[in-house]
């Protein structure tokens, strides 16, 4: 039905490469957020498109018709004036889930592009971003500063409350003994720790792979 005999099949549309790129889903007692980046050089309509919280079900929230994202920009939705009001509105859950773009049209079908991302467990008020690393491999981290806006801060490494001890940055097939600085030494508040890594080879000595 509605085909094309004895033609070539029309080519699907190309469709925008929005993305999903930044998200606070731990907020108490302020509102949750998404924010959408567009990354091409022309603005885009993304009015009929749904985010959501659930990847198998993308119809929560439709973004309102003639939403546009300019060249290179931000659109920051905000829970409490968006996603989490109507019906189907959605919260994001501080110990993890989904966030979700889908793209649709005027007669709210979906369309066909989507993007978003798994997320874990959230310190409050800490955002997730969308990270790309050396090898061009995507991931949704949590992030050192909040962004909404604007470009992505670099990855948040630990928190800073955690207490910092030795790392053992080389195994050797030797007993091995080596100086390093540390915090986590009961004797002071900072002093010089002796660590010492036993031999794999060594008759009882227990390791793990």
């Amino acid at each position: 039905m509605n085909g094309s005999p004895g033609t070539n099949d029309p080519l699907p549309p190309v469709l925008p490469p929005v993305r999903v790129n930044e998200a606070l889903t731990h907020s108490d007692p302020e509102s949750d957020w998404i924010e959408l980046y567009n990354p091409t050089a022309t603005n885009v309509n993304i009015g009929g498109w749904f985010l959501t919280d659930d990847f198998y079900t993308p119809e929560k929230y439709r973004i309102a018709n003639g939403t546009t994202i300019s060249p290179g920009g931000y659109l920051v939705f905000t829970g409490t004036s968006s996603f989490e009001l109507g019906a189907n509105g959605f919260k994001l859950s501080e110990y993890g889930e989904q966030v979700y773009l889908f793209s649709g049209n005027a007669t709210t079908n979906l369309t066909g592009y989507y993007q978003g991302f798994d997320f874990g467990a959230a310190p409050n008020g800490v955002s997730f971003g969308r990270y790309v690393n050396s090898q061009t491999n995507v991931f949704f981290v949590l992030q050192s500063t909040n962004t909404p806006g604007t470009n992505n801060a670099p990855p948040r490494v630990g928190p800073s409350s955690f207490p910092r001890s030795c790392i053992i940055r080389r195994i050797s097939a030797a007993p091995m003994t080596f100086w390093t600085s540390s915090s986590s030494c009961t004797t002071s508040p900072r002093r010089t720790c002796r660590c010492t890594v036993p031999s794999p080879t060594k008759s009882g000595t227990a390791w793990r792979r």
